[in-house]
């Protein structure tokens, strides 16, 4: 479920932003089939109207809220490439959204590699940066 603002729109430039927050229902019974979580994501879109069409990028920090017992929190920023193309009659459309999700996992990838003591126990992770990856889905 996903509402969404436009806080700022300009025709003369063919521009706006919108913002908003998508919730995301905890649907799955195994690992297979999802997070298992209920999880919020606050989102901001830049949005480039075109002569036929519009082209919306947009960025989302994906957070769970409630896990169920056993399941990972989620931790995720989201990349989508809104594109919406209108055919000549005006009364046809087609919309595509790829989305890049890149995980932040490095407490997750610390405490594996304190478990195969690949590094000190006593190390402290707060002083780490962020180490991510990207996944096309």
């Amino acid at each position: 479920m996903r509402f969404l603002t436009v806080p700022y729109m300009n025709i003369e430039k063919k521009m706006a932003f919108a913002t908003g927050l998508e919730l995301f229902l905890d649907t799955a019974s195994e690992d297979a089939l999802g997070s298992g979580a209920w999880s919020l994501g606050p989102q901001v879109f830049f949005v480039k109207f075109l002569s036929r069409g519009l082209f919306a990028p947009g960025l989302q920090w994906k957070v769970s809220v409630d896990e169920d017992s056993g399941r990972a929190p989620v931790n995720q920023i989201l990349i989508d490439l809104n594109y919406l193309f209108m055919a000549k009659d005006k009364l046809s459309w087609f919309f595509t959204d790829p989305q890049v999700k890149v995980f932040t996992y490095v407490h997750r990838l610390v405490s594996e590699m304190i478990d195969q003591q690949i590094i000190p126990s006593k190390l402290d992770t707060s002083s780490f940066g962020s180490l991510a990856f990207c996944k096309i889905s």
